[in-house]
């Protein structure tokens, strides 16, 4: 069963971690906080590929069980693993980017039934291209990405873990957040850049943690399975042979 405490200890307990953290949510906050057109439009996807690379790196290191899990910043290495994560998985975000809009056309009468579904269906979206990225890391092989067997063999599983996922870092958000709120509430107050610093690194931290979160599952789903495959493999060439 995937951990949080494990995705924690073998990532943001690892050496120079903070720093990592430290320095990405430098162009995050500063992108996300400014009101620029040009920075809009150009260095949010250009920020979105690059975190999106980092994502699949973290990912694979932690299958290849790697001595250091979270990567450095090599930004032209991550530009590229992102933009091929980007373009592998692009179908499976506009999947989930259309049920995220459709869920916006319709209400139940019932509010805490129509609540319970959007989280439902949302949840369900967000597991389509997750599944698809716990398929991509293993080997960084974009064919894989579009192997249904595969993606069927891990949707369930995925939905199941991340959203229990989601809803411990829910928990542990709301203490952490609400504790700082209740700081910054007396002594520094919101209007100011640090405070939105602050939430990028916690989003950061976030990111890092689920990627650690989906590459254990990808582990607990295809491990067995690919071993599994490989000795039919062996066994058939070794059939050839005789």
């Amino acid at each position: 069963m995937a951990s949080i405490t494990e995705a924690f200890d073998s990532t943001i307990k690892e050496p120079f971690t903070g720093i990592k953290i430290i320095l990405w949510a430098i162009p995050l906050s500063i992108v996300s906080s400014s009101n620029n057109k040009f920075v809009t439009t150009v260095f949010i996807p250009l920020l979105f590929i690059l975190v999106l690379g980092y994502v699949v790196d973290l990912g694979h290191n932690v299958i290849s069980k790697k001595g250091v899990i979270v990567p450095g910043i090599d930004l032209k290495s991550m530009f590229l693993t992102g933009f091929v994560a980007l373009l592998s998985l692009s179908p499976y975000l506009l999947f989930a980017f259309i049920v995220f809009m459709s869920l916006t056309f319709f209400n139940l009468p019932w509010e805490l039934w129509d609540k319970t579904l959007k989280i439902v269906l949302s949840l369900f979206a967000i597991s389509i291209p997750l599944t698809a990225l716990a398929i991509l890391i293993r080997r960084k092989n974009v064919l894989e990405v579009y192997n249904p067997v595969k993606m069927l063999q891990g949707f369930g599983e995925i939905y199941l873990s991340f959203s229990f996922f989601l809803v411990k870092m829910a928990v542990w958000t709301a203490i952490i957040i609400g504790f700082l709120s209740l700081v910054f509430s007396i002594f520094i107050g919101f209007n100011n850049s640090f405070w939105h610093y602050i939430t990028i690194m916690y989003a950061f931290v976030f990111i890092t943690l689920a990627a650690n979160m989906v590459a254990q599952i990808s582990e607990e789903i295809y491990s067995f399975r690919e071993a599994e495959e490989n000795k039919i493999k062996m066994q058939k060439e070794m059939d050839k042979l005789k």
